[in-house]
């Protein structure tokens, strides 16, 4: 089996938070979950890493972001821009970006992909589904196998 061992939800509602914790709760491989409600947020995490570890122990980098597009104070995309030259400088692997959001715009598609870093681009809500592939295609074999 495979697990992901750390996951960073990046969305400003908490409803959708809370689904894709208890998704990840109930799909075996996920371990340790962190949460922020903006890009902002996000972006102090990485830039304060000894900060970020002291408060998620080994669980900081995350291997998985879940990140909402439309957000408050720094949405989804200003997040990759600032994220990208900080994303170079993490130990591997690397960190694997998926862009969920309730957004059907074709354009948002394609920006999101034009960047290069985001490995999936979803609708809302989680599913276990996206979430099994996740696991398959990013997932590190489980020290139990």
């Amino acid at each position: 089996m495979k697990r992901i061992h750390s996951v960073l939800i990046v969305d400003d509602n908490e409803m959708d938070r809370f689904l894709a914790r208890e998704m990840m709760r109930r799909v075996p491989g996920f371990s340790h979950v962190m949460e922020v409600e903006d890009g902002e947020e996000a972006i102090a995490l990485f830039s304060d890493v000894d900060a970020a570890v002291a408060k998620f122990g080994d669980a900081f980098p995350p291997r998985l972001i879940i990140l909402d597009i439309n957000m408050p104070r720094m949405n989804g995309f200003e997040f990759m821009h600032a994220f990208a030259p900080i994303s170079a400088t993490l130990r591997p692997p690397p960190v694997v970006v998926v862009m969920l959001t309730s957004s059907t715009s074709p354009e948002d598609r394609v920006r999101a992909e034009k960047g290069g870093l985001v490995a999936e681009f979803a609708e809302k809500p989680i599913s276990t589904a996206l979430l099994t592939s996740l696991l398959e295609r990013f997932g590190e074999p489980s020290d139990h196998d």
